[in-house]
């Protein structure tokens, strides 16, 4: 901006004399406040103070306080202060000077506002994946090998079912020798010798992994604005008592059909089948004995990421917090059998309540009644420094039975962390085993909880429904993004030729089938011509983890599709076919990828090339790869057959026991 010049000589005197003009004004108006003032001098001494002081004194030495008033408040010296106050609290109220227009009572709290309805918040997060498990199919007598854990990175994106769980041994077998094993094992059991051990017996179930999480903090505060009570109060009146959970199958076009329930009731026959319950992968302060479902025994691999949810990475346990974890359940376990029988809420808990205890119930249960029984001795101080010490005993002798010996002070502290913790989420977890392989699924879940006024005055009440009722429902949850469940025979093109005898084109298949009775994947490349079933019979090697052996010999490959037409490739001029826009190689020559069309049926037809299926491909090929590194170091301490020696001198295979059993399960 250019430099500005006054214009005449008012501007440039204002702007060389006007901070002096200000000045002189405000002297001014000073001046004539001083001058304006009507100032009166005081006409007293500050002797006449004084003297008046003086005066007073001498009229209060004048008086003389009557004996029998002085009396009144003179006490000896062998009445102290206290007991005077102490003899005033006491002493009965006359009532003669209360109006009986006055209220005799007052009700407390009557100012508080009314009870109302808990907002309830629907389970959050909620996501599905899916996968296979092989399970165990033993009775309740029968027992596993001791399964060696082993750490699982954060980044690891192996799926459960690959997941190293111990060790196995490799050794091929033939068909002969497995019916001689069978045979050894009739014979044992016709003698008697297996009578607590039968034939080892495995099955493999596609499931989807349902998961979603309960903010707890954020429903206790809901409770506290419902309620009006402190947060400890709301949190221990949130109470979930039940689950409702549906799922829709994709019908194609993103159609849907209606939701149907889930019948829970396959879960608890798989699970109680599985011959016992494995330890949680997370903080079992995570869980709850309704929502949260049991983890049953498995053959091969392990519980990881799919029992657990995304947003719980940081609370899963390592080996020694689980064998930490695993010691506490167990001395909670014992000292809740010397408890008396708990009365019976105000609604039986339901859902996974039948197969696992509940763990804080345990836990509060366990610390009430070490705490009830502990010796009264008087203290010195407050009663709180009286519950501590009380406490800090019964933590010690809690530490005594983990860990004998001298009392670690940091497991001390872990105990009391442990019991004391405020829950920050709880996991809902279902494992559906009743899912088809080859279809598509999607699921929401909605929860009963107690109703925190239930019992509560109506007159507390904003209205008689607040007060009505036991439970419950929260809203539903947002369903789950589709989850796709595999076939368990997947095939892709490897390539076509034509046909030397016949007219027509031979496609080689890579075929790839889950055998439920093992639990693992044979693969093989099978040829196949038009109007034949995608399918044959072929050597292949694959591993038995029922047995612990590697299975070699023929194997039958079946899948209900069948193979129509196909075409090689095709080899055409780009400049003849513009209008195509076919990829060129090198020599610039136009090709069509291969193609194969496959019958389904219910379905109708169905493109294969090899383009198109590339990543499924891989996919699948990897999978295969985890397969082969997980069994490439079979050793003798997981499922495989150890030798019991019969009556005769013979032996036969049995299985041994795990003895990582869940403490707190029900089976």
């Amino acid at each position: 901006m250019a430099n500005h010049r006054p214009s005449n000589k008012v501007e440039r005197f204002l702007l060389a004399r006007g901070e002096w003009l200000a000045v002189g004004f405000a002297a001014l108006a000073i001046g004539h406040a001083i001058l304006a003032t009507h100032w009166v001098p005081w006409s007293k001494q500050p002797q006449d103070l004084t003297s008046r002081v003086e005066s007073a004194r001498k009229e209060l030495a004048k008086h003389v306080w009557p004996e029998s008033e002085r009396s009144r408040f003179q006490f000896g010296k062998e009445v102290s202060v206290a007991e005077i106050v102490q003899h005033a609290l006491h002493e009965p109220l006359a009532l003669s000077g209360v109006a009986a227009s006055q209220k005799p009572y007052h009700k407390l709290g009557a100012d508080k506002p009314p009870l109302v309805e808990p907002v309830l918040n629907p389970v959050l997060e909620f996501v599905a994946t899916s996968e296979r498990v092989l399970l165990p199919q033993l009775s309740r007598e029968a027992f596993f090998a001791p399964i060696p854990e082993t750490e699982t990175a954060p980044d690891d994106v192996t799926p459960d079912e690959f997941r190293p769980r111990g060790g196995f041994s490799t050794r091929a077998t033939t068909a002969a020798d497995r019916r001689g094993t069978a045979a050894a094992l009739r014979q044992a059991a016709g003698r008697g010798t297996l009578q607590t051990a039968p034939t080892p017996a495995g099955h493999g179930y596609p499931f989807v992994a349902v998961r979603g999480l309960i903010d707890v903090p954020q429903q206790v505060r809901a409770y506290v604005d419902a309620i009006h009570q402190s947060y400890p109060v709301a949190e221990r009146a949130f109470e979930i008592i039940d689950f409702e959970l549906e799922r829709q199958r994709e019908l194609g076009d993103s159609d849907w059909s209606a939701w149907e329930a889930v019948d829970r009731g396959v879960y608890f026959e798989i699970v109680r089948s599985a011959g016992g319950i494995e330890p949680d992968v997370i903080d079992v302060a995570l869980t709850d004995s309704t929502i949260t479902g049991p983890l049953p025994q498995r053959l091969t691999g392990r519980w990881s990421k799919t029992a657990s949810h995304p947003r719980l990475v940081e609370f899963a346990l390592t080996k020694e917090e689980l064998a930490r974890e695993l010691e506490y359940l167990r001395v909670l376990t014992e000292r809740a059998r010397q408890r008396p029988a708990p009365r019976p809420g105000v609604v039986e808990k339901r859902g996974f309540a039948g197969l696992v205890q509940d763990v804080r119930a345990v836990q509060q249960s366990v610390f009430n009644l070490g705490m009830q029984t502990r010796p009264a001795r008087p203290q010195f101080g407050t009663a709180t420094s009286s519950a501590d010490r009380q406490m800090q005993q019964f933590l010690q002798e809690l530490v005594r039975e983990m860990q004998p010996g001298a009392v670690d002070p940091q497991l001390v502290a872990w105990v009391r962390a442990r019991a004391t913790a405020q829950r920050k989420y709880l996991l809902f977890r279902y494992l559906d085993f009743e899912v088809q392989p080859g279809e598509t699924y999607r699921y929401r879940v909605r929860l009963s909880v107690l109703n925190p006024n239930f019992g509560r005055s109506l007159a507390a009440a904003s209205s008689a429904s607040v007060v009505a009722g036991a439970t419950r429902w929260t809203p539903w949850s947002v369903p789950t993004p589709p989850v796709a469940v595999d076939s368990l025979a997947n095939y892709f093109l490897a390539g076509l030729q034509p046909e030397k005898l016949r007219p027509g084109v031979a496609a080689r298949m890579h075929v790839y089938q889950y055998e439920t009775a093992v639990g693992t994947t044979a693969e093989h490349m099978l040829p196949v011509v038009p109007g034949q079933a995608i399918g044959g019979t072929a050597r292949v090697s694959r591993p038995n983890p029922v047995l612990g052996v590697i299975d070699d010999g023929p194997y039958v490959f079946r899948t209900p599709d069948s193979l129509v037409d196909g075409i090689a490739d095709l080899t055409l001029s780009a400049a003849e076919h513009p209008e195509l826009r076919l990829p060129t190689d090198a020599r610039g020559r136009a090709y069509v990828t291969e193609m194969a069309l496959i019958s389904q049926p219910g379905r109708g037809l169905r493109i294969l090339d090899t383009v198109t299926q590339a990543a499924d491909y891989a996919r699948q090929q990897q999978a295969m790869t985890w397969q082969d590194e997980q069994f490439q170091s079979f050793r003798e301490a997981i499922d495989q057959p150890v030798l019991i020696p019969g009556d005769d001198g013979d032996e036969a295979f049995a299985p041994r026991r795990d003895h990582r059993s869940n403490p707190l399960q029900k089976l």
